[in-house]
C-alpha cells in the first residue's frame, strides 16, 4: 500500500532474523517473524489477491526501470552513485531534490560516515543493533541500485531513518 520500493521492508526482518540465526544460533527472531508473517499476510491479503488477478501490475514498473539486464557494470555504476548520494552527489531530479544535492551537508555527512564506522565496528563485535542498522541500510538501498536514474531518493526513502540515526550517532560521539 506504499511506494514499490517499500516492498524491500519485507526483506529487512527476514535478513536480520537469518543473520541472528547464523551468527548466534538465536531462533527467537525467526519465531517472532513467523507470527508476524501470518499477521502481515492477513493485512496484505486483499492486495495479494488483486496482484494474483493482475500480475502485470506487481512487476510492470519494476521491469520498466530495472538495470538488472544491463550487466554487472551497470549495477556497479549505480552502487557507486548510491553510495555517493549521502555526501557527494544526490538525486538530480528537481521534484525529488535540489538537483544533485547530497543527502547531507558536509558536516552532517562526516557525522554519517563516523556513525557508519561506529556501527560497523559494533557489528563486528556482535552488537545486534549495529547489525540491524547496517542490514537496513544495505537492503533498502537495493531499489535505487537496481533501477535506472540512480541515485533515486524516492526509491531510497526507506534508508532515511537509519541514515539519520547513523549521522546522529556520529554527532553524539563527537
Amino acid at each position: 500500500y506504499a511506494h514499490p520500493a517499500g516492498r524491500g521492508l519485507i526483506a529487512l526482518p527476514l535478513v536480520d532474523a537469518l543473520y541472528r540465526w547464523l551468527r548466534w544460533r538465536d531462533a527467537r527472531p525467526l519465531k517472532v517473524l513467523s507470527a508476524a508473517t501470518v499477521g502481515a499476510l492477513l493485512v496484505a491479503a486483499p492486495l495479494l489477491v488483486y496482484w494474483w488477478q493482475h500480475p502485470w501490475l506487481f512487476t510492470s514498473h519494476a521491469e520498466e526501470v530495472s538495470v538488472l539486464g544491463q550487466g554487472a557494470e551497470a549495477l556497479g555504476r549505480n552502487a557507486l552513485k548510491v553510495a555517493g548520494m549521502f555526501n557527494l552527489a544526490g538525486d538530480p531530479v528537481r521534484w525529488r531534490n535540489l538537483p544533485g544535492r547530497p543527502v547531507f551537508d558536509a558536516l552532517t555527512g562526516l557525522a554519517f560516515l563516523l556513525g557508519l564506522a561506529i556501527a560497523a565496528r559494533a557489528a563486528i563485535r556482535g552488537a545486534a543493533w549495529a547489525s540491524l542498522a547496517l542490514i537496513w541500510l544495505g537492503v533498502l538501498l537495493i531499489p535505487s541500485i537496481v533501477t535506472d536514474a540512480a541515485p533515486n531518493f524516492s526509491r531510497a526513502i526507506g534508508v532515511l531513518p537509519v541514515a539519520c540515526l547513523l549521522a546522529a550517532l556520529g554527532m553524539e560521539r563527537v
